[in-house]
């Protein structure tokens, strides 16, 4: 199937630990007790919108969670998926300099550092950020 296959039919990608899949209404009370948390904004170049901000629930949910390898693992995942039933032959990201822990699970994850862009505009900041790449042929 094309990528663009799955925007309707979107998949549900099933790990060791996880399983990745659309999210559900019931699960918006769960979303609304870490978006509010400021840290997850820092290399985001914004911080949480009107939507986003919920500030009656203040939790460390957001904390527990690092440093568990699930986002290693999701990605992984996803870009296997991505690899094995779709027509991509390259996926390919940015992140900012600072942000060591999204290197770091890039490069678990089997992403290359490809170069540095200075002061290249990423979502809503003026930032140097990393362009982090990988090819079907690194992947197999």
């Amino acid at each position: 199937m094309a990528l663009a296959d799955y925007i309707n039919s979107k998949p549900t990608i099933e790990t060791d630990w996880l399983i990745l899949r659309p999210m559900t209404v019931a699960e918006v009370p769960a979303l609304k007790e870490w978006m509010p948390d400021k840290s997850i904004y820092t290399y985001w170049g914004k911080g949480p919108s009107k939507a986003e901000k919920n500030p009656e629930l203040q939790s460390d949910y957001q904390k527990k969670c690092h440093g568990k390898g699930y986002g290693t693992e999701s990605l992984s995942a996803m870009t296997r998926f991505c690899f094995e039933n779709t027509e991509l032959q390259r996926i390919w990201t940015k992140v900012d300099v600072r942000n060591v822990a999204s290197c770091r699970m890039l490069e678990k994850a089997g992403y290359t550092r490809e170069g540095l862009i200075r002061q290249g505009k990423m979502v809503n900041t003026w930032c140097d950020y990393y362009i982090y790449g990988i090819l079907d042929s690194d992947f197999s």
